[in-house]
């Protein structure tokens, strides 16, 4: 064999191969996992240590270079860069306006970050952008939106009146940091969801509830289907039309939600301070957990009641609507004794609540106490 032969071969075992083609190490994939996070979709990591923390604060999706294995991973000014990484290894926060310089171990398939001063490794890399600032996002009288949400499998001419002329006898309460009022219509089988509608002016409010009463063409006549209630929440509360920020949600429910999990929805609504009030009527039309949304009101200070549907009216005045009372004071009694007693000071007296009340069921539930300012 002649000395060019022999050279020919040993370069065909000293390099890989790839359809007859030859490659060389730096064409390898990096195959190292990286998904970078945002709202839409950071319940992927919803085990991780600091979640319930992050989904409280305004976030963006980083930005992102790459070359080859060597990536770079930065947020826009003010933003604190987070990596979550969904085994726990790593650490979290790196830092305010922050650059990260991570590397991919093509054979153990980790990450290696560099912060500057330390190198952390993760097996997944999942970054976040994240808000840290602590100032109050708004104040009761910070201007903002109150939202009139409706099931379109309640009567028709219910709403109509609610619309008519209950709402009217509510035009002189409304409050006036309520600048931008909303509405939209729960539970349509139309093949795509309804929008939420926001208007400035009253009149054209009470007009469009009107023009999109509920249809009993369009609901959905299976029990099983759940309510849409908690996608309309979530998308009123990032929408980026009107302030969110110190809002109402006043909601007339028949259709109960499938979902049980509020963990994500709770910490937004919290954040905002946003009171969510339902009344719920004690005739389902289907879903699964009607205890979701009583659920929800416990956990975020609101309210949730259940309202007879041969009632001529829907208690409004059970919560504070559209008014401008603030809430002051909010517990949730659990009823396992036949007599409860429950005090509450505050400024430079003390006011004495005392509750009695008979229980004779024999499972435990939930009693919720709201004390509001007047005006």
């Amino acid at each position: 064999m002649s000395a060019l032969a022999l050279f020919l071969l040993l370069l065909s075992h000293m390099f890989p191969t790839l359809d007859s083609c030859l490659v060389t190490r730096e064409s390898f994939k990096c195959n190292c996992i990286m998904d970078r996070l945002d709202r839409s979709n950071i319940n992927g990591v919803y085990n991780h240590k600091d979640y319930k923390y992050i989904i409280t604060r305004n976030l963006l999706s980083p930005n992102v270079t790459q070359k080859g294995c060597w990536t770079t991973v930065f947020c826009e000014k003010g933003y604190s860069l987070y990596i979550l990484d969904g085994t726990g290894g790593g650490n979290s926060q790196l830092g305010v306006d922050f650059d990260a310089y991570a590397s991919c171990d093509r054979e153990k398939l980790i990450w290696s970050v560099r912060d500057g001063r330390f190198i952390h490794y993760y097996t997944y890399l999942r970054p976040i952008c994240v808000d840290v600032t602590t100032v109050d996002l708004c104040t009761p009288k910070t201007n903002t939106t109150f939202l009139f949400a409706y099931s379109n499998d309640i009567s028709t001419e219910k709403v109509k009146e609610f619309a008519e002329s209950s709402l009217e006898n509510y035009r002189h309460e409304k409050s006036p940091h309520f600048t931008t009022l909303a509405n939209v219509r729960l539970d349509v089988n139309l093949g795509e969801e309804e929008t939420i509608k926001y208007h400035s002016d009253f009149d054209v409010w009470k007009t469009s509830i009107s023009s999109n009463l509920p249809d009993p063409l369009l609901g959905y006549s299976d029990p099983d289907v759940g309510s849409d209630v908690l996608t309309f929440i979530s998308k009123f509360l990032n929408n980026s039309q009107t302030p969110i920020c110190g809002s109402r949600i006043f909601i007339l429910l028949k259709r109960s939600p499938n979902e049980e999990d509020i963990s994500a929805l709770v910490a937004i609504i919290k954040k905002y301070r946003v009171g969510v009030y339902t009344a719920i009527s004690s005739n389902s039309s289907g879903g699964h957990h009607p205890e979701t949304m009583v659920q929800l009101a416990v956990q975020t200070h609101g309210l949730a009641f259940y309202h007879d549907d041969r009632s001529t009216k829907f208690t409004g005045g059970s919560t504070p609507f559209f008014t401008s009372d603030s809430l002051v004071y909010s517990i949730n009694m659990d009823t396992g004794h036949s007599v409860t007693s429950g005090y509450l000071r505050g400024g430079e007296s003390e006011y004495v609540l005392i509750m009695r009340y008979l229980y004779n069921a024999t499972t435990m539930d939930t009693m919720q106490i709201r004390i509001y300012t007047l005006g």
